[in-house]
């Protein structure tokens, strides 16, 4: 990528940041989470809206695809696709709506999600770095999270004290240590 020159820096991309942080001494608590997906075509849609089973999301496209994902794997940066797993999600499309047997599997992927250690966020700045912030951890949030994360990564870096912040209290067993 080469040199950068800028006032400020924001790091959002996963898994991205934990890489280029910890090189510049920075540790990050953030592992990166593989999840697997299977795009299936059906003869006609059947779905008229984002549907989640337990931790499977069927993710309807206007052409009649369906989104089926995803697994959850700590297979490091490992972006490979595996039988057993695909295979998995297609038994339970395929058990989840019999009117869908048999669907054309159009194309498989698995992405990578950076979880941090106690399920939530870094969101700020970094003590070690003056102009430098950070956006990652957000494991399965990221897409719902991204509009608030970035609105007050905004403020922070324009150094404005965040007009809102939301907090959801620890449930069992999630710890806050400093």
């Amino acid at each position: 990528m080469g040199e950068l020159a800028a006032d400020q820096f924001a790091s959002a991309r996963a898994p991205g940041p934990v890489c280029c942080l910890a090189r510049a001494g920075i540790p990050l608590s953030i592992k990166p989470i593989r999840g697997q997906i299977v795009l299936l075509k059906l003869p006609e849609q059947v779905l008229r809206r984002v549907v989640y089973v337990g931790r499977i999301i069927f993710v309807p496209r206007d052409d009649g695809r369906i989104l089926v994902g995803s697994t959850l794997e700590d297979a490091g940066f490992d972006r490979h696709t595996t039988a057993s797993a695909v295979r998995e999600l297609l038994d339970f499309a395929i058990g989840w709506s019999r009117s869908w047997n048999p669907p054309t599997s159009k194309r498989c992927w698995a992405g990578l999600r950076p979880a941090s250690g106690d399920g939530l966020p870094y969101i700020g700045g970094l003590p070690e770095v003056a102009n430098a912030f950070i956006a990652a951890g957000h494991y399965r949030s990221g897409l719902v999270q991204a509009p608030a994360t970035a609105v007050l990564v905004a403020q922070l870096m324009q150094g404005s004290k965040p007009r809102w912040i939301c907090t959801v209290p620890p449930g069992p067993g999630v710890s806050h240590g400093g």
